[in-house]
């Protein structure tokens, strides 16, 4: 079930003098409405959408349930999938604003990601470290390190077990992605279409996995950072260039079949066609999201909203509980996970990240000098 384990994005995107940490924005010219953000928010171009944080919640729980093994949701793995799309196309719009009006700051961007994401982290890398699970001291005190130093993903890759903390490759993939893509992302900018651009290093990327997925073995294919980028990268370029919206209710279509029974039985498959599927699905669904539908208002329903918002605190949790729990009938593991990581969650979210975000994030107004920033096309 290592890959099972899902990619938690939560997006902090820091505009004028206040921060916003919901995934659901997007840049369309209006206010976020207050009752819907965690922090206020003064002058603003971006607009929260509720419904991406629906679709957050809706991916984080297929993978707690392809976990707990309850039947149906066999390809609750591929809930990986959904959060890197989000999460290329989010960040890149981010970037690209903040590149284009001069106030970008690579430091500060690698900042506020560090004190979003590294707290909730430490915290349950300690919590599994001390407690008697997955292995010795020694083995415990190594997956440990490779979780704090986000390279959990080369070890695995390597086949090395990750016990409690193996769900920290993902966090290695989104770490790697944070630091490397804003300083390619100018170079992109530059290209005179830079959406078409990164689809076609999309179509090679998952044209290189399917081909090293009949040539190498499975883990060696699945984790390391360059062959799982496909999703952001196919997100990023969807803050360039997107499909109709009138696609979404095929893409919803298509992630229910993914995400559910639809899961090729061997590893070449997974990585041919059930990730490329999950990958477009999520594209599809993501850019009908972003108007007023039917669909819309289903995926913005508020308890849905309310779990997207701390789906990183449930990432985080559930796989050292089913961990802990141990073999165990799905009924009573499912249940009894999904109740603790919420807990657990919710615990965090209100009592650790959302404190030290609000404490420690650098404003846009700080006056150190930026990386030289390339010229938007057109």
């Amino acid at each position: 079930m290592a890959d099972a384990v899902p990619c938690r994005i939560d997006m902090e995107f820091v505009r004028g003098e206040e921060a916003v940490d919901l995934a659901g924005v997007a840049f369309k010219g209006l206010k976020t409405p207050s009752r819907l953000s965690t922090v206020s928010m003064h002058e603003s171009s971006m607009r929260y959408f509720p419904a991406l944080d629906g679709l957050r919640a809706a991916a984080a729980l297929a993978v707690l349930l392809c976990h707990a093994e309850v039947p149906g949701f066999g390809g609750g793995a591929r809930g990986v999938d959904v959060f890197f799309v989000l999460s290329g196309f989010l960040i890149t719009q981010l970037l690209r604003d903040h590149i284009a009006s001069g106030r970008f700051r690579v430091w500060r961007f690698w900042w506020n990601r560090a004190i979003r994401l590294v707290p909730a982290l430490v915290v349950v890398v300690a919590a599994c470290t001390l407690l008697p699970i997955g292995g010795d001291g020694a083995q415990r005190a190594w997956s440990a390190l490779l979780a704090v130093t986000y390279t959990m993903n080369f070890a695995m890759a390597a086949g090395a077990p990750g016990g409690p903390l193996e769900h920290s490759w993902s966090l290695a993939v989104e770490e790697h992605f944070y630091f490397l893509w804003p300083l390619v992302l100018p170079l992109v900018l530059a290209a005179r279409r830079p959406g078409l651009a990164l689809l076609w290093v999309w179509m090679m990327l998952t044209v290189l996995r399917g081909v090293l997925a009949h040539l190498l073995p499975y883990d060696a294919v699945y984790y390391p950072t360059f062959l799982h980028a496909s999703g952001l990268v196919l997100g990023a370029a969807l803050a360039f260039e997107r499909p109709s919206a009138r696609v979404a209710p095929f893409g919803a279509a298509a992630m229910l079949a993914v995400l559910t029974f639809l899961e090729p039985a061997s590893g070449a498959d997974k990585l041919m066609l059930a990730a490329p599927l999950a990958e477009l699905a999520t594209a599809a669904l993501l850019c009908g999201l972003l108007q007023p539908s039917r669909l819309t208002s289903l995926f913005s329903f508020e308890p849905a909203r309310r779990l997207g918002v701390i789906s990183y605190g449930i990432y985080l949790w559930h796989w050292p509980i089913i961990f802990a729990i141990g073999p165990a009938a799905w009924w009573i593991s499912a249940p009894l996970t999904l109740l603790l990581a919420l807990g657990l969650a919710a615990l965090s979210f209100h009592c650790l990240e959302h404190p030290i975000r609000r404490r420690l994030r650098v404003a846009p107004s700080d006056p150190r000098p930026a990386i030289p920033a390339y010229p938007l096309p057109g």
